[in-house]
């Protein structure tokens, strides 16, 4: 497994965990400095990690250009560095954490709409109708050009959105 977060972090639950600078992820960018795309992955460096810890922590929304500096992946680039990486290591699962329990046909706190149905599937172009709010839209491209499903919900949360290329399905309200 992988964990993206924050370079340094330690596991609450007390399980080994390496981590990885960002210069040493493998990952590649290209663009605006401040709004950079990965182009490129390495896995050599992850894999030697992952032979060492079964956990390996990687920073995400930063990643080094060609010549070595270091560019930043836009608002919300952890999500871009998470489906990324699930990609080009055909991950099995990537699970976007959030502070939210899943995604919402609208924003929650919208009290003028009143309450919206939680998704449990949305598809990629569901995902980029909505607001960027929740997800980077580009994270979402990506995830759509590499064919990678993710999950989106809260670190606790029971339930999750799945978001790929099945058909959406709402949860109903309860009454």
């Amino acid at each position: 497994p992988v964990v993206l977060g924050i370079h340094g972090s330690q596991p609450a639950a007390g399980i080994a965990a390496g981590s990885l600078r960002a210069e040493e992820t493998g990952i590649t960018t290209t663009g605006a400095r401040l709004d950079a795309a990965p182009v490129g992955f390495d896995p050599a460096p992850l894999t030697a990690e992952l032979a060492r810890a079964p956990v390996v922590v990687l920073p995400g929304f930063v990643a080094p250009r060609p010549d070595g500096t270091l560019s930043l992946l836009g608002r919300g680039g952890s999500d871009l560095t998470a489906v990324f990486v699930a990609g080009h290591l055909r991950a099995a699962r990537c699970v976007l954490f959030k502070d939210v329990d899943g995604l919402y046909e609208w924003d929650p706190l919208d009290a003028e709409r009143g309450t919206p149905r939680r998704y449990a599937r949305a598809t990629w172009a569901d995902v980029l109708a909505l607001p960027e709010r929740v997800v980077q839209h580009k994270a979402v491209h990506a995830a759509r050009a590499l064919g990678v499903r993710f999950e989106l919900g809260g670190w606790n949360g029971a339930a999750t959105t799945h978001i790929g290329s099945e058909p959406a399905h709402l949860v109903p309200l309860r009454s």
